[in-house]
């Protein structure tokens, strides 16, 4: 999965935003809509599970949110003690993202074959 210098640059863009809410229960439910607090990520509109193409569709695009975080960290590394330091400056929501990214590719390759 490849971005551009701009895609990776908007999805910052949006992480900083995301960073801005004061209200953590706000930023809670717009995070947990794209299923990055949930397991089982539930369509609202249908009271049911979601499909697996609008899964996959979720977790890929938490990946490419990854590979932004990933790269602003490569990029800012020269201005932190160590990585550690880096890692305590993150959002809880990065961290948590971060933390993710092995599972959400073995999820994704599941919902790949089953999709085939």
């Amino acid at each position: 999965m490849k971005t551009t210098l701009f895609q990776g640059f908007c999805f910052l863009s949006f992480l900083h935003v995301i960073q801005g809410f004061h209200s953590s229960a706000f930023r809670n439910e717009v995070l947990s809509s794209r299923g990055l607090f949930v397991t089982q990520a539930v369509d609202s509109e249908s009271s049911g599970y979601i499909d697996d193409e609008k899964l996959l569709a979720i977790l890929q695009n938490d990946l490419v949110f990854v590979e932004a975080i990933e790269e602003r960290n490569k990029a800012q590394i020269e201005s932190f003690v160590d990585e550690q330091d880096q890692w305590d400056s993150m959002t809880e929501w990065e961290q948590d993202l971060l933390l993710k990214k092995e599972s959400h590719i073995k999820r994704i390759e599941e919902l790949k074959k089953r999709l085939e």
